[in-house]
């Protein structure tokens, strides 16, 4: 069975409930169906696996969650996840990744032996994977907040790092407020390292 964009034209709401009942139809009947989307959550949520196409050319085919926690380039990381994945650029000095400026450097929580120093690379963090330091321990990095907007159970930042910007789920217990200064540290699940030039992730 072939579905192409079927739920496109939909409010939000319907959507969703469409989506819960072809997904409860296909389990019920065991069609095999290839559901055509452009919307990441759609294909997070429906998919036993995805096949994640770019220009005619297959970049991955996984199942949904190995995509999101590994995904083999670059554009496979900014399809999946909302809000999009942060990008800072920067290059690798000293085994610290080093922003393009040098207006800000720190380690990363990922192995890096591989990587060629001084080549122009992207840090890609899911914004989840940002958590506020407790102190400024050697593995975060300072960020000032530039806004913060309340999501209900948590909190979405907006936040300078040097001369760069990135999101991050905060805690709504961790207090934060617009201009605070602050420091980062990163999880190794949702941080990718990849080459600025073929967008190849370095793993």
């Amino acid at each position: 069975l072939l579905l192409d964009e079927p739920l496109s034209n939909l409010d939000a709401r319907l959507r969703l409930e469409m989506r819960e009942e072809i997904r409860r139809i296909q389990q019920q009947t065991q069609v095999t169906t290839v559901f055509v989307t452009h919307d990441q959550e759609e294909a997070m949520s429906i998919s036993d696996h995805i096949a994640l196409m770019k220009d005619g050319y297959l970049q991955q085919y996984d199942k949904p969650q190995q995509l999101y926690d590994s995904p083999n380039n670059q554009f496979v990381a900014d399809f999946l996840g909302a809000p999009p994945i942060n990008h800072l650029n920067g290059t690798l000095v000293n085994g610290q990744f080093t922003l393009t400026d040098g207006s800000a450097a720190f380690p990363l929580p990922l192995p890096v032996d591989g990587v060629p120093q001084g080549r122009p690379l992207i840090l890609a963090i899911r914004a989840e994977s940002a958590a506020v330091a407790e102190s400024a321990e050697q593995a975060a990095f300072p960020a000032t907040v530039k806004q913060v907007y309340t999501m209900g159970k948590e909190e979405l930042a907006y936040l300078t790092v040097g001369t760069q910007e990135m999101r991050a789920y905060i805690d709504l217990d961790a207090g934060i407020v617009p201009g605070a200064p602050l420091h980062v540290a990163l999880k190794p699940r949702g941080v990718f390292l990849f080459d600025a030039e073929t967008g190849v992730r370095y793993q």
